[in-house]
């Protein structure tokens, strides 16, 4: 259940970053699998294909979707980037006593965060 969840968040990200890549079919079947979580199935229905067609298309849009991020590491540098941004935060509750600069460079960081 935990790889199933992760491997939902990993693709949710990767689709977020390098979905624009794909064909309208390969983001639709993406989409319908993960999002609105049809069966495989139910997508072949809509795509009138086999439920094999339709396993064997997601598979190679997930492929697809790894080799651009092994490529270019986007996801990868963007992940990096919250969490640093996470532990900075968490590092200035700490040690910021003074509300007024606290409130500026928390400010700051939401500024940052929402730059993206």
């Amino acid at each position: 259940m935990a790889y199933e969840l992760e491997k939902l968040t990993h693709i949710a990200l990767l689709f977020d970053f390098y979905g624009v890549l794909l064909t309208e079919k390969q983001k639709t079947a993406l989409n319908l699998f993960y999002n609105e979580d049809c069966t495989l199935n139910e997508i072949a229905e809509e795509f009138a294909t086999s439920r094999q067609a339709v396993f064997d298309l997601i598979r190679r849009s997930e492929a697809i979707l790894e080799k651009y991020e092994k490529q270019l590491k986007i996801a990868a540098k963007h992940q990096k980037q919250q969490l640093l941004l996470d532990r900075l935060e968490t590092k200035a509750h700490l040690m910021l006593t003074d509300k007024s600069a606290q409130k500026e460079f928390f400010g700051l960081l939401q500024t940052i965060k929402e730059g993206e």
